[in-house]
Parts: structure tokens; sequence; C-alpha cells
């Protein structure tokens, strides 16, 4: 970790650029190219912004994501071939492990009913999971997962972010309730360490 500090801290002082000359004039812009941050597929909302900001504060420019970049189009495709997203077997298929060994994700907070198959054994994994499942042809009526549509079957579009069923709605009451006191408890931060990331 110290070597990894020191080389990070090397390559930033030696690529320090504090001014640039935009339009002719002399522009303060305290950034460096030599640091790059590519973030995994399996972080949640709240690593990615830590990471954003210490990136940002390391005078970093070049932010990107693995979800952006090759995730994006492979659960598609993976999800057809081998029943979910970007993985090769379904969650459903948990009920054949005898040890499940999940690394890089916090599955208790970002999939609930997946940590209810591993730690409560009278889970029924015969129950469908989604929405629109048919117990008789053991299939998902996907139609349940759709967008909202109009009378012309478009999608329909909010002129207000936060209008109700709009992504920003959803997550504003998802997050709504993590006040500092709820995430020093989850990440054992103290509250006054939080805020001071937070500002």
């Amino acid at each position: 970790m110290k070597s990894a500090a020191r080389a990070l801290k090397k390559a930033r002082d030696e690529n320090w650029i504090d001014t640039e000359t935009i339009n002719g004039e002399s522009v303060k812009v305290q950034r460096t190219d030599a640091i790059r941050l590519i973030g995994g597929s399996q972080v949640n909302n709240e690593e990615c912004y830590q990471l954003t900001k210490i990136f940002r504060a390391l005078g970093a420019m070049s932010l990107d994501n693995q979800t952006r970049v090759c995730h994006a189009n492979t659960p598609p495709a993976m999800s057809v071939a081998f029943g979910r997203g970007a993985m090769t077997n379904p969650w459903y298929d948990l009920k054949n492990t005898k040890l499940a060994w999940i690394e890089g994700s916090n599955i208790a907070e970002c999939h609930p009913p997946i940590t209810l198959m591993l730690i409560n054994p009278a889970f029924n994994f015969d129950d469908g999971i989604f929405s629109g499942y048919n117990e008789k042809t053991c299939k998902y009526d996907m139609t349940s997962w759709q967008y909202q549509l109009d009378a012309n079957g478009k999608p329909m579009r909010s002129a207000d972010l936060f209008a109700p069923n709009t992504v920003m709605s959803i997550l504003k009451k998802h997050y709504s309730r993590y006040s500092f006191e709820v995430v020093s408890s989850i990440t054992g931060a103290s509250v006054a360490d939080i805020k001071m990331a937070a500002s």
C-alpha cells in the first residue's frame, strides 16, 4: 500500500499542471494527465462517489467506469446465453451451492432477495423472485418489466425529474434513508468524517 501511494504521489508531482494558456490567458487548472481512474463494475454508489472525490482531489481528469466500457454491452447477450447479467449462471442456481463466496459486492444491500436465499434455509427457491412469474410455465412475462407507455405506445416522458416513478424520484426515495448516522453505522466512519467527505 505504501509503495502504491508513493508511486501515485510521484506520478502526480512529476506531471502536475498548475496553469495553462487558454485563449492567450494564463488560467489556473491544477490537474494532472498522469493519473486515471477506471471504476469497477461491482462498486456501489457510495464507493463510486468516494472514488470520484478522491481522484478529483488528486487532480485526475480522466475518470471512467468499467460498467460503461465493458458491461454495458455484455449483460443483454449474457442474459440470453447464460441466464443473468454479467455472470454465467442465474441467481436461482445458488440453491445448488454449498458455499457462496461473494467478493467485491455488498450483496445484502444491492440484492436483498439473494441474501435471503443464502442465509434463510426456509426460503423457497421455487418461488418467483421478480414480477411476472408464471408458475405453470415456469417462465417470466417480461412485459411487467417495461417502461410506462403513453397512449401511442411510446415510453412516457416527464418534464419534471422528480415526478412519480422517474429514476430520480425512485433514487431520492431510496437514498432518503441514509442519514449521516445510518451511513456511520454501516461504514464505521464517524459522522464528522462522513460530513467532511460529503462537503
